[in-house]
């Protein structure tokens, strides 16, 4: 991604100081929905401030927030891949993956 950790926290504030919760709430269950909300207002978020993100940059950022929102956060794409039957998680930069019998 190419937007710098400052401002991706900076917006990630901003965005949350801007949603509303009963619309999240109702897309908790529909991801997709979700991540078009979550892109809705973060487009609204850097026009306001005249922060430019490419449409891939600033969907990127949508999604990880749909996802913290939800709860898998980074493990997501594990969850969605089919060649992987187990993960562990002992912390945050602990975590292993078992595809094909092997961790």
């Amino acid at each position: 991604m190419d937007i710098s950790l400052s401002l991706q926290e900076t917006l990630r504030y901003e965005v949350l100081q801007n949603i509303e919760l009963e619309k999240i709430e109702k897309l908790i269950h529909d991801r997709s929905a979700l991540v078009e909300e979550m892109n809705r207002v973060l487009e609204r978020v850097s026009e306001s401030r005249n922060d430019y993100l490419s449409t891939s940059s600033r969907r990127l950022m949508a999604e990880l927030m749909a996802d913290e929102i939800i709860g898998f956060g980074p493990l997501r794409p594990l969850l969605e891949d089919d060649t992987v039957s187990d993960i562990l998680v002992n912390c945050p930069g602990d975590i292993f993956v078992e595809r094909f019998g092997k961790l």
